[in-house]
């Protein structure tokens, strides 16, 4: 039986937008947790759509909290040139794509641009 696939995180879900500007995040680390549960997790997948905007490059990405709330950057990170655009990475315990790394307990996806991008999708699944 292969391995269940789960959604995390998404920005429509948790922040019921789907234009970004400037820099954001899933939110903070408060009394030992975040919005993004990484227990349970050894292996990720952070896929973004980003359909229409002006500006530049977006960076998104997967950061790490450790048990006293400090940020790790960048587990996982993807980057669009520009909207339309598109991408995709992935890592953990497998590897895969970007990096080979075991995940804490909490983390929280961040994005900085330059510029507007609306109707953007990001999800970060985990298995």
């Amino acid at each position: 039986m292969a391995p269940v696939t789960n959604l995390i995180w998404s920005l429509a879900a948790a922040k019921n937008t789907t234009t970004i500007t400037t820099s954001g995040n899933s939110g903070a680390f408060a009394n030992g947790k975040s919005a993004v549960d990484l227990r349970g997790y050894t292996d990720f997948g952070l896929y973004v759509t980003a359909p229409a905007g002006s500006g530049t490059a977006a960076t998104i990405q997967l950061d790490a909290f450790d048990g006293q709330g400090d940020v790790y950057a960048q587990l996982v990170k993807v980057t669009i040139a520009s909207a339309p655009g598109s991408g995709n990475a992935s890592g953990g315990v497998r590897g895969t794509s970007t990096a080979y790394f075991v995940a804490p307990d909490f983390g929280r996806v961040s994005w900085a641009l330059t510029g507007t991008m609306t109707g953007v999708e990001i999800f970060l699944y985990g298995r």
